[in-house]
């Protein structure tokens, strides 16, 4: 049975706050926290969401703040705010460029569809006329993926772009299989960070994960490259049937093995998009570490994602809702289009579904407030 239709207030900080009526009471949950309410508390939480709310009752909202802190921003909450701050909160955090969609794995769980025989790719001019648009929006962090980003022939390129453009860092996420010491040289003036898929300790279950025989290896090789080069790195674990019960293990090769700090690992259930909607994801065994807490105080900075075909999402993992493309439309424009896009009506399946795709609280409010799939 579906869960109940939220509406959405926006908190001061950017961060979407669904309130879910019922029985006279109201829920609010955001980040792992929740309360109810009641009585004029109730009441008052209404006002806002009813655009209705006078002196008396934003005093009544900053007593509920002062009680419970990851509610602040409640008393001055937007029901309806633009969609770029419903977008980005105070402005763009990161930015997820693909830069193909080749990759020479064929992971189980692939959320992008990914495998060798892909030829999608985005060009060196798109490149650098994208990342200069995405810059006016914030001093984000870049990270550029894929498919596997080492595979673009302008990766080195578009690094350079990206540091010209002074943005906050540059991440490269990849298997690291096709990470020669002669391509590392080329990277390195540019300063990456560098994020690694791993799926298991132990070498049969992630080459059964990555369907790439071998894959356990040249990964681990890859890391140890970069470690030697001096560069950041973190590794990225996703969970699921296969592996689901490795955590402690994964974390205890990853620092005995790699001399990795805790900080640097982390792990995530399987993202329920592209061929991960067919894996068993496990999530009875999951290790205890694969929800890391948001932090609902904190004011948020948003995320975009340019994807190998072109098009603009609100997030890597969320393509059923395409922004635009813009192959077609200049960033600018897309985002213009979006000020007379109305906000969707609440339903209670159309939450419930946002929240098994999507495991970002402000991700899923976004694609609640979305609603269908935008025509990109």
């Amino acid at each position: 049975m579906p869960a109940a239709a939220p509406r959405l207030l926006h908190l001061a900080n950017g961060r979407a706050l669904p309130v879910v009526a019922s029985d006279g009471r109201l829920t609010l949950a955001l980040a792992g926290e929740r309360i109810e309410l009641a009585g004029i508390y109730a009441e008052a939480v209404l006002s806002l969401l009813d655009s209705a709310a006078d002196a008396t009752t934003r005093k009544r909202l900053q007593l509920i703040e002062r009680l419970y802190p990851w509610l602040q921003g409640l008393a001055a909450a937007n029901s309806n705010p633009d969609w770029r701050s419903r977008l980005f909160g105070s402005d763009l955090g990161v930015l997820f460029v693909e830069l193909t969609a080749r990759c020479n794995e064929r992971c189980l769980h692939c959320y992008a569809d990914s495998d060798p025989e892909r030829r999608e790719i985005l060009s060196l001019a798109e490149l650098r006329d994208w990342l200069a648009a995405a810059r006016q929006l914030g001093q984000a962090t870049v990270q550029f993926t894929g498919g596997d980003p080492l595979l673009h022939p302008d990766l080195p390129a578009a690094l350079a772009t990206a540091r010209a453009l002074d943005f906050a860092g540059v991440e490269i996420y990849t298997n690291g299989l096709h990470l020669s010491g002669r391509l590392l040289q080329q990277l390195l003036p540019h300063r990456p960070d560098f994020a690694f898929s791993l799926y298991s300790h132990r070498a049969e279950i992630h080459d059964a994960i990555t369907r790439t025989p071998g894959s356990h290896v040249r990964t681990l090789q890859a890391i140890r490259r970069v470690q030697e080069a001096g560069c950041p790195l973190r590794i990225g674990v996703a969970l699921m049937a296969l592996n689901g019960t490795d955590g402690p293990a994964i974390l205890d090769f990853a620092l005995r093995e790699l001399a990795t700090g805790a900080e640097q690992i982390r792990f995530d259930p399987v993202r329920r998009s592209g061929r991960g909607i067919g894996v068993d994801s496990g999530e009875g065994s999951l290790y205890s570490l694969a929800h890391l807490p948001e932090r609902a105080g904190e004011m948020r900075r948003g995320k975009l994602c340019i994807g190998f075909d072109g098009r603009l999402y609100p997030c890597i993992f969320n393509r059923l809702q395409p922004l635009g493309d813009l192959r077609r439309q200049s960033l600018a424009e897309i985002l213009a289009a979006l000020t007379n896009r109305p906000l969707a009506a609440p339903d209670a399946a159309r939450w419930q579904s946002c929240g098994e795709r999507l495991s970002c609280s402000d991700c899923r409010a976004i694609a609640y407030a979305l609603g269908d799939a935008a025509d990109g």
